[in-house]
């Protein structure tokens, strides 16, 4: 599998998979995942987004953005078909060895109480959790924030 920063071209594949991905989040959460409305184009151009590609199929996205010595994990998605064979830990692990380069010192990410797998794949993979934040909007989730330690 390579991971590769993705290219202007590679937007509405980018775009098409993280509607796809987060679909099913949908009616868990009562309202569409903010990653779903994200400026694909604004964050490609930035370089903050990393494909994952195995077999010329795009099958994971994982968006990181600078916050001084932090990388914050804006979204990860692993196409449908893929999930479970360990494309978001190698999306994970990437990310973690790109903020290391970079000298940053931690790690962040959020995600939604109500998405359990995703809790329980965070808390796996060495994060811990520092803080919960309710949304002040209509029917919101809460949200979970992590962090891990580099």
């Amino acid at each position: 599998m390579l991971i590769e920063r993705a290219k202007p071209e590679d937007h509405d594949a980018v775009a098409a998979l993280t509607q796809v991905a987060y679909r099913g989040y949908v009616s868990l959460l009562g309202r569409e995942p903010t990653p779903m409305a994200q400026n694909h184009k604004a964050r490609i151009a930035q370089g903050e987004v990393f494909l994952a590609i195995s077999a010329d199929a795009l099958c994971g996205v994982i968006v990181l953005e600078n916050h001084g010595s932090e990388t914050l994990i804006y979204s990860i998605v692993v196409a449908p078909e893929m999930q479970g064979q360990g494309v978001g830990q190698r999306l994970l692990r990437f990310a973690e060895a790109r903020a290391r380069a970079k000298g940053h010192v931690r790690m962040r990410l959020c995600t939604s109480d109500k998405m359990h797998r995703n809790v329980r794949i965070y808390l796996a993979f060495g994060y811990r959790e520092v803080g919960r934040e309710d949304l002040d909007l209509e029917s919101s989730p809460t949200i979970v924030w992590f962090i891990k330690d580099l």
